[in-house]
């Protein structure tokens, strides 16, 4: 996720956590561990982030628990377990994450190909039951990452699963699906270097 001050935050699947700065300057990077929650024993995998840069309220998508994890800014953390993700499997948690400008959450499974829309924070229970919709992608690729753009549409960070698994591909997605209807949206084509050996596993809108 891209900070306020120009670096970029990213979280890992054993709990950690990075700060670094972006090319083409020199890398620098503070690296440490999320805080343990300790309503649940056992809570390391995060899949997925979203900060309100205005307040500075974080929220992680913790995959095999699936669940949802907001940190308030004095440090103090809430988590709740969605019943709509319960039946996701067990690596199928919430790979990607983004907040809508008007403040609802959509939240997409790695592999149960679907999204839920939650109308508000995921955490209040106000917000507790979303709206679950398909999730159509093109060219059978999966949800890596996702980050709002500007003009209302999601980017999502998507992978193959045949063939070539570790290609990527971006795609624009709108960003309101509507009960009934599959959210879909355009390929974008690959990313990444070639000669790198190494897969983009995340995705941020720095404007």
């Amino acid at each position: 996720m891209a900070l306020p001050d120009g670096t970029l935050r990213g979280f890992t699947d054993g709990g950690a956590e990075a700060v670094f700065t972006p090319p083409p300057g020199p890398l620098a990077a503070r690296i440490g561990l999320v805080p343990p929650e300790r309503t649940i024993a056992f809570l390391p995998d995060i899949e997925s982030a979203v900060l309100d840069r205005a307040t500075g309220m974080l929220w992680l998508g913790y995959e095999q628990h699936h669940a949802i994890r907001r940190i308030d800014p004095d440090g103090s953390s809430s988590v709740v377990q969605p019943a709509a993700m319960q039946g996701w499997g067990a690596n199928s948690g919430p790979e990607a994450m983004a907040r809508l400008a008007d403040g609802r959450f959509v939240v997409l499974a790695e592999r149960a190909g679907v999204g839920l829309l939650f109308a508000g924070d995921p955490v209040e229970e106000e917000a507790a039951e979303p709206l679950v919709f398909p999730l159509a992608l093109p060219g059978g690729f999966l949800p890596v990452d996702m980050a709002p753009l500007p003009d209302g549409r999601l980017l999502v960070l998507l992978r193959a699963t045949r063939l070539a698994p570790r290609r990527r591909a971006v795609g624009d997605h709108a960003a309101g699906p509507h009960r009934g209807a599959a959210a879909g949206g355009k390929l974008r084509g690959p990313r990444g270097h070639p000669r790198s050996g190494r897969n983009p596993d995340a995705v941020a809108d720095r404007r």
